[in-house]
């Protein structure tokens, strides 16, 4: 059920009624939450519900277990229980056709006459997200840094919560479970602040990104047709696209979140303004960022505890980045790559403190603006091992980037042209928002309802009169 289909725009309004019109008590609502969230993904594959339960009813029971005992090896016994089993099902769906493919062309170049089996497991919609909320439990639970779940329906919702389910923000426990214990009251400034929330994302999804990936589409699946300039535009239509598309999700769930009285973490924050490639990683799928700096990459840089492991834990995280968002050796040197930019940042950056009295000093304004470009030129190279169905692919797609080649000139240049001035201009909106009390949402919200209705009538305008007749479903619900 995506949030741009037709029986979702039937689901929301069903369960907001229920929610707000006819249920009075706390924990009648939280059921309601759980049971919408669970039909919410049954809608997919019914089936695959099981794995959620079995994952939500390990983790709770776990984690209670950790603050219960005081044996220390027990409490290790019931982490490795619970991250093991959560971590080892996403592998098993995820990974084992890859590492068996694998296994196979290394056995063949050997000259060993054995082939693999293949699985060909379907991979469980959101399971990449919601794993890592629950190893975050387990962990936090292991080091008492927070409360486990008074029940295992809070712990359920904490889970499943259907606006964040299949495609984040990866949520802490910290950020969400204190909510359940709070009462909530139907506030206009909630339903003003979800709806333009909501709104934007779904123009932000339709109206752009899901224009451009025509486009990007075309170029990628015949690179060899376009010459160097079709190529660059196909590029940075697509670096348009997943950017519009994912972050149009986060907004959108961030809004419902808001309809029901819940905040979630954001998610982007105007990362294509980024004047470092670190800070472009504060600022692109924060949670994800955040997820990976406090569970491996801190960890990893403590254990190795030498100059040297810094870098090297920089690496293999980025690594690991990369594998997490598919099985696929294009994801691994995609995040390899940004490895390889953050290690370098940081050396330029000790560095810059020893030669910063011999160097030349440009203007802050021309500096950054050089930056600036700089980063989204890095992080544009570093889509095309993203995007690309393989290293072949990815090489021909290098290759006409940067030896110039003749060839035909890519479909929708315009729309590029204007839909990156549209993302520049809301980039540069949002940016300067984060200094606003409630944002730019909060700031619309503030507004006069005459205000407010025209915004929500060029929105719907919009969606109707230049949204695509194909429905596309999100990029990140792949991974």
């Amino acid at each position: 059920m995506l949030f741009n289909s037709f029986r979702f725009l039937l689901f929301l309004p069903l369960v907001f009624i229920l929610y707000w019109g006819v249920l009075r008590a706390r924990r009648a609502r939280l059921l309601l939450l759980l049971l919408a969230s669970y039909a919410f993904y049954m809608s997919w594959k019914p089936k695959f519900l099981l794995l959620l339960l079995a994952s939500t009813t390990l983790d709770y029971f776990t984690v209670k277990g950790m603050w219960r005992t005081k044996s220390q090896g027990l409490r290790r016994l019931l982490l490795a229980a619970s991250v093991g089993f959560n971590l080892g099902i996403l592998a098993l769906f995820k990974y084992a056709d890859f590492f068996l493919g694998n296994a196979t062309a290394l056995a063949q170049w050997l000259g060993l006459h054995w082939t693999a089996p293949h699985l060909g497991l379907i991979l469980p919609l959101g399971i990449s997200f919601y794993t890592f909320e629950t190893v975050s439990y387990a962990i936090d639970g292991y080091y008492r840094s927070n409360q486990p779940a008074a029940r295992m329906t809070d712990y359920g919702l904490f889970i499943s919560f259907f606006p964040h389910l299949i495609a984040g923000p990866i949520v802490r426990p910290r950020q969400f479970l204190p909510q359940l214990e709070t009462p909530k009251t139907l506030r206009a400034e909630n339903v003003s602040v979800g709806m333009t929330l909501f709104l934007y994302g779904l123009v932000k999804k339709v109206v752009f990104a899901d224009r451009l990936a025509a486009c990007a589409d075309a170029v990628f699946a015949h690179p060899r047709h376009y010459g160097t300039c079709g190529v660059w535009i196909g590029v940075l239509a697509y670096a348009l696209q997943i950017y519009c598309d994912f972050s149009g999700y986060s907004v959108m769930a961030i809004g419902l979140a808001r309809l029901f009285g819940f905040e979630l973490p954001v998610n982007f924050r105007a990362p294509y303004l980024s004047e470092s490639i670190q800070e472009f990683w504060r600022r692109w799928h924060v949670t994800l960022s955040f997820w990976f700096r406090d569970y491996l990459y801190i960890p990893l840089a403590r254990w190795v505890d030498r100059p040297s492991g810094v870098y090297a834990s920089l690496f293999a995280t980025m690594a690991l980045c990369g594998l997490w968002h598919g099985a696929n050796w294009t994801f691994v040197i995609w995040g390899a790559y940004h490895g390889l930019l953050l290690m370098a940042h940081r050396f330029w950056r000790k560095s810059l403190k020893r030669w910063r009295r011999s160097l030349p000093v440009p203007p802050a304004l021309l500096r950054r603006a050089a930056a600036r470009l700089a980063v989204f030129w890095l992080v544009c190279v570093g889509w095309v091992f993203f995007r690309a169905q393989g290293l072949g692919a990815a090489w021909r797609m290098l290759t006409r980037m940067f030896i110039p080649h003749a060839g035909a000139a890519a479909e929708g240049a315009a729309l590029v042209a204007a839909v990156g001035v549209a993302v520049l201009a809301l980039d540069v909106m949002e940016y300067a928002a984060e200094s606003w009390e409630g944002g730019l949402e909060g700031a619309i919200a503030a507004r006069p309802a005459v205000f407010r209705a025209a915004i929500y009538a060029a929105a719907v305008f919009m969606l109707l009169v230049w949204a695509p007749v194909q429905n596309r479903p999100f990029i990140y619900f792949q991974f």
